[in-house]
């Protein structure tokens, strides 16, 4: 029996979108089954790419070589997929207390922030509509990817070349060979899962130490007219090619499988109110549950036990920026190549989860 060389992917989010698009490029074979799955965190996403987050104003984690290539394979899948998915944009942080000046200060002088910390700005500067009592800051290099489009796109485009299975996965339909793995009536050289928060009851992966949260997203309508691009106080807000606007986000760590509920609603009412001055206009809510790793960073790679078995997961609340690099790392460097990923990221640090 010849070989097989066709590659399966469980899961059409974000990573599995972005994957199936790096394989597919590099010529491999490539089958795709997903189901249009409540709680999809691809569906809800920001899609910020920001390089200084939190009360702290840190680093995201090798931004500049993940927006590298993130940027640049995104132009490209615009120009594949007749879309614009992706905008580089400005963001202006409103100073919400002294501590954050005093960070803001701080970073200012170290040299490893100068890419991407801008000017201080004055209260008022941006007109009436936000609340900047204490100034604002902008932040350079980032962007927003429509990941919701982005993934229907892809969906189109994988259905036009008649390599997507539009149903629900079922674990039970793998039969695990020495010849490959059999699932459906057909033979596959390896299964990449990118299932997302649901990797829980992955059979192979779900050992792996997962930390879920959900968050609640909002579709805006605001009437006084705001600053071009990303707003941050604490929430987000960001303009969408419609009028509207996203904004966010919530964490929970319960009751994830849940409808947007009051308390969400209360949590985004008051962080808003910290940022607009004036009360927007709900028109939808949505949430969706991130699969963040507990050391806060993702995994790929092959199950140690099982090689044919691989994962891409993890991302977190950054997906967009992450997905484009690790996708290419896993299908270049690892699968085509051969060669090992960084252990900061590859599965096997996690091996003793997997007894």
């Amino acid at each position: 029996m010849k070989p097989p060389t066709k590659q399966l992917i469980v899961g059409q989010g974000l990573a599995g979108s972005v994957l199936a698009l790096e394989l597919l490029q590099a010529g491999q074979e490539v089958t795709v089954v997903s189901a249009d799955l409540p709680y999809s965190a691809s569906r809800v996403a920001a899609g910020i790419l920001n390089p200084v987050t939190g009360k702290r104003l840190a680093l995201s984690w090798k931004y500049k070589e993940f927006f590298n290539v993130a940027k640049k394979q995104y132009q490209e899948w615009d120009v594949k997929l007749g879309g614009s998915f992706f905008q580089e944009m400005p963001l202006l942080r409103c100073f919400q207390n002294e501590k954050e000046i005093a960070a803001y200060e701080k970073r200012k002088q170290q040299a490893e922030f100068s890419p991407w910390l801008g000017e201080r700005y004055p209260a008022g500067n941006f007109g009436d509509a936000l609340k900047d009592d204490l100034g604002s800051f902008s932040i350079q290099g980032a962007a927003v990817l429509d990941t919701c489009r982005f993934v229907d796109s892809v969906r189109a485009w994988l259905q036009n070349k008649h390599v997507l299975i539009e149903s629900k996965f079922s674990y039970l339909d793998l039969n695990l060979l020495d010849e490959g793995v059999w699932c459906n009536d057909e033979l596959y050289e390896r299964v990449i899962f990118c299932e997302g928060y649901r990797l829980k009851d992955n059979p192979w992966f779900g050992q792996c130490p997962l930390e879920l949260a959900a968050g609640e997203i909002q579709t805006l309508r605001v009437e006084s007219p705001l600053p071009p691009g990303i707003l941050n106080a604490g929430k987000w807000i960001r303009p969408m090619k419609n009028g509207q606007y996203l904004a966010g986000a919530t964490y929970q760590w319960d009751q994830l499988e849940s409808p947007p509920n009051e308390e969400g609603r209360i949590e985004m009412e008051a962080g808003l109110a910290r940022l607009l001055k004036e009360k927007p206009v709900v028109a939808e809510r949505h949430t969706g549950i991130r699969p963040v790793i507990k050391d806060r960073r993702p995994i790929l790679g092959s199950h140690p036990a099982n090689p044919r078995l691989l994962v891409l997961n993890g991302l977190g609340s950054k997906g967009s920026l992450m997905a484009p690099l690790l996708a290419k790392q896993l299908a270049e460097v690892f699968l085509i190549n051969g060669k090992k990923l960084h252990p900061e990221v590859d599965v096997v640090r996690f091996s003793k989860f997997f007894v």
